[in-house]
C-alpha cells in the first residue's frame, strides 16, 4: 500500500510539470526517454559527459517519505560551486551525481531503478526513482529535475 501511495504522489508531481520552459538551455520535460537498464544508463551518462555543458544551474526535488525538499545547484567547470536546499537536509547533486545514484543502485542490487533522460541534446537525467527493497516500506527515493539552465 505504501508503494502505491508513493507512486501516486510521484505521478502527480510528474503530471504537474509539462516542461520547465522553452528558452535556450532549459530542459524540455515533454521530450523524455525511458532508460531501460544499467547498460543504457551507462551509455546515457557517457553521452552526458562528452556533450553536456560544463556550467549550468539545476533545481531538483527529492521525493521520499520525508518533508518536501528542493535543491538548487550551480555548476561551473564541471564542479558544484554553490547549492541551496529548502525544506530539509539533502545532498547537493549535479547531473553526474544523479547518474551516480542510479548506477550505485544497480550495483547494490536495488529492486527497481526507473530513469528518464532528455531526448534531445545532452541526456540530462531528469526523473529517477529507486526502490532498494520490495520487502521494506518507505526506503524508496526519487529525484525530479524541475529546472535546468545551461550557462
Amino acid at each position: 500500500m505504501t508503494r502505491f501511495v508513493f507512486a501516486a504522489a510521484l505521478a502527480l508531481a510528474v503530471a504537474g510539470c509539462d516542461s520547465v520552459g522553452t528558452e535556450a538551455g532549459e530542459v524540455d520535460l515533454d521530450a523524455l526517454l525511458e532508460v531501460a537498464d544499467q547498460e543504457a544508463l551507462e551509455d546515457a551518462r557517457d553521452r552526458w559527459r562528452t556533450s553536456g555543458p560544463d556550467a549550468y544551474t539545476m533545481r531538483y526535488e527529492v521525493i521520499c517519505f520525508c518533508p518536501p525538499v528542493t535543491v538548487e545547484v550551480t555548476v561551473e567547470d564541471g564542479r558544484i560551486v554553490g547549492s541551496e536546499t529548502t525544506g530539509g537536509p539533502a545532498q547537493a547533486l549535479d547531473v553526474d551525481g544523479l547518474y551516480r545514484v542510479a548506477l550505485d543502485a544497480y550495483a547494490e542490487g536495488a529492486a527497481s531503478v526507473n530513469a528518464r533522460v532528455t531526448e534531445r541534446g545532452p541526456p540530462v537525467l531528469v526523473d529517477l526513482f529507486v526502490d532498494y527493497s520490495e520487502a521494506i516500506a518507505d526506503e524508496e527515493v526519487g529525484y525530479r529535475v524541475v529546472a535546468f539552465r545551461a550557462r
